[in-house]
């Protein structure tokens, strides 16, 4: 979305509005998930990929790129922790509990 002096708004000719970009983004920082962050903003998971890998995608690619390595960080983070602290899991013999 272009704002013009006039305040009105123009829409991008991919569709994909300021606002549109910026939930997308959000909810792929959120969730990890391209089908998600397109689903949060009514758009196919085809399109962000496009609008991302078009020649004028540079901001929107560099953007993507920071999303996913916070998302990333995340798991490596988790999967460090569980490596090192583990988690309890019950564990049942027909139907009893015998332990974690």
């Amino acid at each position: 979305m272009i704002h013009i002096p006039d305040g009105s708004v123009r829409f991008h000719k991919d569709g994909w509005t300021h606002q549109a970009r910026s939930l997308f983004l959000a909810t792929l920082a959120a969730t990890g998930s391209v089908r998600e962050a397109a689903r949060a903003v009514g758009k196919r998971p085809s399109s962000a990929y496009r609008l991302r890998d078009h020649a004028n995608g540079a901001a929107f690619r560099a953007d993507w790129a920071r999303v996913i390595e916070g998302v990333a960080e995340r798991v490596r983070e988790s999967a460090l922790d569980r490596a090192f602290t583990g988690h309890s899991v019950p564990m049942f013999h027909r139907g009893n509990y015998v332990g974690d």
